[in-house]
C-alpha cells in the first residue's frame, strides 16, 4: 500500500509513505533515499534521553544509616582581615564519606557569608548538605 505523503512540484524528490510486509513504516523518496521511521524515532529518543540524563544526576544524594562523629580541628590564624573561615566538609569518595579540612578564603563578592555544611535527617538515614556562599 503506497500513500502519497507530500508532493511538492518545486522539489525533484517526491516523498511517499508505505508500509512494508514487516509492518515497518518507511518513507521513500524518488531520489532513492529510504527513511525507516522506527529507527529514526528510536535514535531521536536515545539522543534526547542522553541529553536529559545529565540533568537528572546532578542532585544525587547518598544516604548513610549512621552519620560520622563530629571532627574537632584547631583553626589556624587568619591570613588577613577579609578572610572567612570555610569549615571542613564531607566528600563522598570510594564508597564512604571522607572529611576534608577547612580553610581560610576571601568571599567571591562583598557581603557574602559561608553557610556551613550539616547533616540532615532523611527517611532511612542521614544526608550531608554541603556548605555554600550566601548573602
Amino acid at each position: 500500500m503506497i500513500i502519497n505523503f507530500r508532493k511538492d512540484d518545486r522539489r525533484m524528490c517526491d516523498i511517499k509513505t508505505q508500509v512494508n510486509l514487516n509492518r515497518h513504516i518507511i518513507r521513500r523518496s524518488k531520489c532513492g533515499k529510504i527513511i525507516n521511521m522506527k529507527k529514526f524515532l528510536l535514535k531521536s529518543l536515545a539522543v534526547m534521553a542522553i541529553f536529559l540524563s545529565g540533568f537528572a544526576t546532578a542532585d544525587a544524594q547518598i544516604i548513610v544509616k549512621v552519620r560520622p562523629a563530629p571532627v574537632v580541628r584547631v583553626r589556624p590564624l587568619s591570613p588577613g582581615p577579609r578572610h572567612i573561615w570555610v569549615a571542613g566538609e564531607y566528600v563522598w569518595r570510594g564508597g564512604t564519606y571522607v572529611y576534608t579540612d577547612g580553610y581560610w578564603a576571601v568571599p567571591p563578592t562583598r557581603f557574602r557569608v559561608w553557610k556551613e555544611g550539616h547533616w540532615k535527617k532523611r527517611r532511612g538515614g542521614w544526608v550531608w548538605m554541603p556548605g555554600h556562599w550566601a548573602r
